[in-house]
């Protein structure tokens, strides 16, 4: 009983428990479907940006599936069996938050005693970030996505030693990020860091 309902909050459909010692197990498939052309070419992008390992920008309105897409594209990807790790970027939040969130905070030596804390980036390792509403992201933490993506290595904040990286970053915006660039809201070298889809 409770093996299924920790299956259940992990989002497991069904589960089959035959025998001691012995499960069989299907996760759930996040299946675009669709007929329509607009649906076929959204399900030929999926697939194509799956095959890839470049960083993707996913537009839309809200509640369109971005995240489903995404979550798609990394289901099928040779990164499907590490870690999707999702972030929410919210209009407004100081861009220290966000550092911390994203990149962890580092053991600094003036401050003995302060705790080193994992980010995002860490717990995505190897697997997918996927920064949905990443067209609010302040201007420096979008500098530290840009420097993340060119180089491979981040800084924890308040840390002093770069960390190699090996993640997939997949962004979703519902606003026009061609519009952001241009109003100097949005770096235009970060923009031109992930394939549209």
């Amino acid at each position: 009983e409770r093996l299924g309902f920790t299956l259940y909050r992990a989002g497991v459909r069904h589960a089959h428990l035959p025998g001691a010692g012995q499960a069989r197990v299907l996760w759930p498939e996040l299946i675009l479907q669709g007929s329509s052309p607009p649906a076929l070419r959204l399900q030929a992008d999926v697939e194509r940006a799956a095959e890839s390992d470049s960083p993707v920008w996913i537009e839309g309105p809200p509640g369109s599936g971005k995240a489903m897409t995404a979550r798609a594209i990394h289901r099928r990807s040779w990164r499907s069996l590490a870690p999707f790790v999702p972030f929410t970027c919210l209009a407004g939040a100081a861009a220290d938050d966000i550092r911390a969130e994203l990149f962890g905070v580092g053991e600094t030596r003036a401050a003995s005693g302060s705790a080193m804390r994992r980010g995002r980036i860490d717990s995505a390792q190897v697997g997918v970030l996927f920064l949905d509403g990443v067209d609010v992201l302040p201007l420096a933490v979008q500098q530290d996505l840009l420097q993340l993506l060119q180089k491979r290595v981040f800084r924890r904040r308040g840390g002093e030693d770069f960390i190699p990286v090996d993640v997939r970053i997949m962004v979703a915006s519902g606003g026009d990020l061609d519009r952001a660039v241009a109003d100097g809201d949005f770096l235009p070298a970060l923009r031109d860091e992930f394939a549209r889809l």
